[in-house]
């Protein structure tokens, strides 16, 4: 179950924010990924220091008209997405946070 989990970027990608669109490769295979939205926000907030639950109540503060419950649902089924093509993994543990 990935709601008790930390969700971190996988060392292997590289992104970058562009025009507040994350544009991901994937280097094992080589994929250009670009994320909505909504989904580089997603992508900004793993950093190992996040759950689903945390990210989902970030992305509300930003966007009070949807309902929590329904950004919670659709978030994790989009990581649950982005874990599948290896661009994020689960960690048990939460990452230091960097100074």
């Amino acid at each position: 179950m990935i709601d008790n989990k930390y969700i971190n970027r996988n060392e292997k990608t590289a992104s970058r924010i562009i025009d507040g669109q994350a544009v991901i490769m994937t280097l094992e295979d080589n994929t250009l990924h670009t994320l909505n939205e909504i989904g580089s926000m997603i992508w900004e907030l793993s950093d190992g220091v996040r759950s689903i639950e945390d990210m989902a109540a970030i992305i509300h503060d930003e966007h009070k008209m949807v309902d929590y419950e329904k950004i919670r649902t659709d978030c994790q089924a989009f990581v649950k997405e982005l874990l599948s093509k290896g661009m994020l993994i689960l960690q048990d543990n939460r990452t230091e946070e960097k100074d």
